[in-house]
């Protein structure tokens, strides 16, 4: 449970904060024990502010938009000043500190000391156990001091983690925690815990977020106009093209580079392809111009020769198979019949695959067929039928034949 569940009070966090300094100052709990122990005791006050107590001056911090600020909390008492055996001036303690916890052996050793002073053979170990014990506190003490507070860097807006870890230089350890989406260029450090301005042991660690970029819309099927607003409103900028569809799919975007539904960069290209509609290769009638009538008479030709003309070979229409569709998207089945050259129309059968799955085509994939002679049905699933239904009924839908133009499909939809 963290120290905001659990919802202390400004009494209840100095007392608290007490104990811990006297630990602290009696050499039974660590530095790095004790200030990670004094930042469970923040304080969240009415107006939603939070406040912690000082590592050195023990005096009250709220957290404001430029980062800690010394203040007095809202309504706030302050504790009764008691004296004690372990109590010490403030100023004069952070000079004995040291000298303290070097002169006084830790609770454990001076347990062992009282059960091995009882054996037998312990006055001839015990002055060499003790002079071990004063070496241990002395390097300890000396240790603690080594440790110095350092002022946490602002990391946020480095290029990378490596950037970040080069701002922070030796005193401080940058390592990485979550991704979060962002306008930031993706690797940016959009966060850190601790804030810029806090003080910190040297040698602890700086987590750090990092931009993953933002998502990327899937604008397909969507209008022209759709399209755009979304892809700008999400920072990207569109570049568009155009491509020969069918008649429905006019004004609608038909594909997208790169496709959506994944996270890319803020401000990257999007390149979204528009249905144009189907091309006008209606051929044009040459209409010949008069001869003009010559008012003299033309000569009289020698009776031509009867030559028999060659019978001419009537050219055989080209076939194409039938494209394999099966188990496709209904929309991607469409798009591939119509670039082969074939019209087609779709309907809805009841089928165990999923909705706008193609369960079959007529004419049978791979039939050679010439375009210009019939159209493709299309059968698209309409899901799993439901326990009572009747299956195996073609649902046909609403919808009118376009004719293709020129070999160019078309297609209609039977529901």
């Amino acid at each position: 449970m963290s120290f905001r569940e659990r919802g202390i009070g400004f009494e209840e966090a100095d007392r608290r904060y007490a104990e811990l300094k006297r630990q602290l100052d009696a050499g039974s709990i660590s530095t790095e024990e004790f200030d990670a122990q004094r930042k469970q005791l923040m304080v969240q006050d009415e107006k939603g502010r939070w406040w912690a107590r000082g590592r050195e001056d023990g005096d009250w911090y709220y957290r404001g938009e430029a980062g800690w600020a010394k203040g007095t909390p809202p309504d706030y008492r302050q504790p009764p000043q008691t004296t004690s055996p372990d109590s010490t001036p403030t100023g004069d303690r952070n000079g004995r500190i040291a000298q303290t916890r070097a002169a006084t052996p830790p609770l454990a050793a001076r347990e062992a000391y009282e059960r091995l002073r009882k054996l037998p053979w312990v006055p001839i170990l015990l002055p060499l156990l003790l002079l071990l014990v004063l070496l241990g506190g002395g390097a300890y003490a000396l240790t603690r001091e080594t440790n110095e507070n350092v002022e946490v860097p602002d990391l946020v807006g480095a290029s990378s983690i490596e950037d970040a870890q080069r701002i922070a230089g030796g005193d401080l350890e940058v390592v990485e925690g979550d991704g979060v989406e962002s306008q930031e260029p993706i690797g940016t450090v959009v966060e850190q815990d601790p804030a810029a301005g806090e003080t910190d042991v040297e040698g602890s660690t700086i987590s750090v977020d990092v931009s993953e970029g933002v998502n990327l819309p899937d604008v397909r099927g969507e209008t022209r106009e759709e399209a755009v607003r979304i892809l700008e409103g999400a920072g990207f900028e569109v570049e568009e093209e155009s491509e020969e569809s069918s008649a429905e799919n006019e004004g609608s975007v038909t594909e997208q580079d790169p496709q959506g539904g994944k996270t890319a960069e803020a401000g990257t290209s999007v390149t979204i392809t528009v249905g144009a509609g189907a091309a006008d290769t209606e051929a044009k009638t040459d209409i010949p111009e008069p001869e003009p009538v010559s008012p003299e008479p033309k000569p009289v030709s020698p009776e031509p020769k009867l030559v028999s003309p060659e019978p001419k070979q009537t050219p055989v229409p080209e076939q194409i198979p039938v494209p394999d569709v099966v188990g496709k998207n209904v929309e991607e089945a469409k798009q591939a019949i119509q670039n082969a050259g074939f019209a087609f129309a779709v309907a809805t059968v009841q089928g165990n695959q999923p909705a706008g799955t193609v369960v079959s085509t007529d004419p049978a994939p791979g039939t050679l067929l010439d375009p210009a002679s019939r159209e493709v049905i299309i059968r698209q699933s309409s899901g799993p039928p439901p326990p009572a239904s009747n299956e195996g009924t073609d649902i046909k839908t609403k919808g009118g034949d376009e004719k293709a133009k020129d070999g160019a499909g078309t297609g209609k939809e039977n529901n």
